[in-house]
């Protein structure tokens, strides 16, 4: 998976007119690479009838009742795991930060799927790179 990241951000990268330095010569930017993987649950409840209750009025008089009945409720936790694959560049010269890329999905128990969300990942992340001069304002198609 390591190769196939590296892989899709070289791909991005050249396909915006920039070039890798080869091995041993310094560039005018590095790119870093990191993945992490962490887990999240999701609580759902479900009702099962009549679970109706209530206060009304009726009746030929106007006479207030209640009304109410028994239901059940069953409620569910998933845990699965987020993957999230962050591309960060620095200048060199100066060590800055100069920009950040994230992409978060779902982690599959298919390499496949896998594969297929970081490439979908990677290239949304690069969809507005390089950053316009105006941050808040992507360039123009």
């Amino acid at each position: 998976m390591v190769s196939r990241i590296i892989g899709a951000v070289d791909a991005q990268l050249q396909s915006k007119g920039w070039t890798r330095v080869p091995q041993g010569q310094t560039g005018q930017v590095v790119v870093g690479v990191g993945v992490s993987v962490h887990q999240q649950q999701s609580v759902n409840t479900y009702y099962n009838a009549p679970m109706y209750a209530g206060y009304g009025w009726g009746g030929p008089y106007m006479r207030p009742y209640a009304y109410g009945g028994m239901g059940s409720a069953t409620t569910t936790v998933r845990t699965y795991d987020v993957g999230t694959l962050i591309v960060d560049m620095f200048q060199t010269s100066t060590k800055q930060a100069i920009w950040r890329g994230t992409a978060e999905k779902t982690v599959s128990d298919s390499p496949q799927k896998n594969s297929e969300a970081v490439q979908i990942g990677i290239e949304n992340m690069f969809r507005y790179f390089p950053p316009a001069a105006d941050a808040g304002t992507p360039p123009a198609k």
